[in-house]
């Protein structure tokens, strides 16, 4: 398995209309949807950091994630993870999660997915909304 990091995504994708079909069908498959290709191809050309997953020359998995500071602390927001489904399970989450993090003291989710909570748990000491946990004033 290869993590790769896509700099300049939309003239990646743009360039590489194989890799960025391939990915379209990862997403469609993670999300067993048909998801409209325009509404995929937005995610995936606008975010700041994109990662691929490959197994050999095939895509397996995306990230997209941006960074921002709220209240002064360094936050990384996960804008996308999709995992082919047979992979799913297999740790990619967090590898990917370990390549991207850079410091950040919160990881926030733009999902209502209660797998990526889950994932999210195995990686962070808190996570907000949680069960008996209150969200820190600083947030």
């Amino acid at each position: 398995m290869r993590f790769v990091k896509i700099d300049s995504p939309k003239s990646f994708f743009d360039k590489e209309k194989n890799i960025l079909e391939q990915t379209v069908a990862v997403v469609r498959d993670a999300f067993a949807s048909p998801m409209e290709f325009e509404d995929v191809y937005a995610h995936l050309t606008s975010p700041e950091k994109v990662y691929l997953v490959f197994e050999g020359k095939d895509v397996i998995g995306m990230g997209s994630y941006g960074e921002r500071i709220f209240s002064g602390i360094p936050t990384l927001i996960v804008d996308g993870i999709a995992i082919r489904e047979s992979f799913q399970g297999k740790g990619i989450f967090g590898g990917l999660t370990d390549l991207v993090l850079n410091g950040e003291k919160l990881i926030c989710l733009r999902t209502q997915s209660p797998q990526m909570y889950r994932a999210l748990e195995k990686k962070c000491r808190f996570v907000y909304p949680g069960k008996d946990v209150r969200i820190p004033e600083a947030i």
